[in-house]
């Protein structure tokens, strides 16, 4: 069995969400509830700062071109 291979409803977003929380980092928290709100408050963290060298990248892009 293929193992992205989830047949349970959700299944294949819970192992992914569980493999990016791993990446995010050691787990924190005393349930799994804190640790998920743990996890998403990184999230947002790393979000804002692609989102912020990407529009930096586009800043300079649109000043290389004039």
């Amino acid at each position: 069995m293929d193992t992205w291979d989830v047949t349970s409803n959700g299944g294949r977003m819970k192992r992914l969400w569980r493999l990016w929380a791993q990446a995010l980092g050691e787990k924190t928290g005393e349930s799994d509830k804190e640790a998920d709100a743990v996890a998403r408050f990184r999230t947002i963290l790393i979000l804002q700062g692609v989102i912020t060298n990407i529009l930096i990248s586009i800043n300079i892009l649109i000043s290389w071109l004039k």
